[in-house]
């Protein structure tokens, strides 16, 4: 008997219908991290479709198969408009609001100067890595740091220790960052994704030291990842929270001026879990 619930490896699904389902995948670094299983909603697998025809069996199956321990659910703002009623019911506590912008600007994008007052702007790969890690205390607004059960210093560490451990790959991602005495006082993470028959090139950290803020050097960091994007990519965007109004303003600035998508975010912490 299908009971619309599966276990895979890495993979719990929800499902009802016939094609409606809920897809949450593992995530290795959240559950090393914070020494629980951690899954995130992927709504790209995941298809809503009669949602809200369907809800009192979602929400139940929910309740009762979903695992322990940390879950993320990011709601794109096109799914069915009682998608956060239902999370809620199972549980989960909305953290913010997420925004992805995109980059729209249609004039050649200038050339890039590699030197700003002693400042200079450069690729790192795996072969010449650099250490970037001081750069995450300053990523001060993410949803760990808005998640009331996540201790602020705790939430400072996991970007520190994410950025001290974070692995270059050709294919998926790249790392641009500011040097001064070659010391990194900047970056640009980039990953890279085929989403919908299309590769997305996702500005994901954007990090400069706040000794250095207002030489230019965050935009210069824009400037050569969306050059180096140009060629590899379909979309280039950016995430930031609805709150980090100066972040916003900042990618306003370099381009970014396309509103591709919102997200709400959930989080659900096991009452075991939580310390």
């Amino acid at each position: 008997m299908d009971t619309g619930f599966r276990l895979k490896r890495e993979r719990y699904v929800v499902s009802w219908g016939k094609e409606g389902r809920l897809v949450f995948n593992f995530l290795k670094w959240d559950n090393d991290f914070f020494k629980v299983p951690a899954y995130l909603l992927d709504s790209e697998m995941s298809n809503p479709v009669d949602l809200g025809n369907y809800y009192d069996d979602i929400r139940n199956k929910m309740k009762v198969s979903l695992p322990q321990g940390f879950i993320t659910a990011k709601i794109p703002h096109d799914w069915d408009i009682s998608a956060p009623s239902l999370f809620q019911d199972c549980d989960f506590k909305f953290i913010l609001t997420e925004l992805v912008l995109k980059y729209s600007t249609s004039e050649n994008i200038p050339p890039v100067k590699n030197d700003i007052n002693d400042i200079k702007i450069e690729q790192i790969t795996s072969k010449n890595h650099a250490d970037f890690s001081n750069l995450g205390k300053y990523l001060i607004l993410s949803r760990f740091h808005q998640d009331r059960l996540i201790e602020k210093g705790k939430a400072d560490l996991l970007w520190r220790n994410f950025l001290k451990n974070f692995k270059i790959s050709e294919n998926e991602n790249a790392v641009i960052v500011a040097k001064r005495n070659d010391k990194v006082v900047g970056c640009v993470i980039i990953e890279f994704q085929n989403i919908n028959k299309k590769r997305y090139a996702n500005f994901f950290i954007v990090s400069v030291d706040e000794v250095f803020r207002g030489l230019g050097i965050g935009t210069r960091l824009m400037e050569y990842g969306i050059a180096y994007c140009k060629n590899k990519s379909d979309v280039i965007i950016v995430e930031t929270q609805f709150n980090n109004i100066p972040a916003i303003n900042f990618y306003l600035k370099n381009g970014f001026t396309t509103m591709h998508q919102t997200r709400a975010i959930f989080h659900r912490w096991a009452l075991s879990t939580v310390s």
